[in-house]
């Protein structure tokens, strides 16, 4: 997905960036936890 549009869905795109960005960092954090729980690793 490289074309690039500017019109018409600037803000969403910010927002499911920024969306995104938190919901990855908080997933990463789950799998982390869960394991380091399990002892998967």
């Amino acid at each position: 997905m490289s074309v690039r549009k500017k019109q018409g869905g600037g803000s969403f795109s910010c927002f499911f960036r920024i969306f995104y960005g938190t919901f990855g960092v908080f997933f990463t954090f789950i799998i982390q936890k869960f394991v380091i729980k399990t002892g998967y690793i």
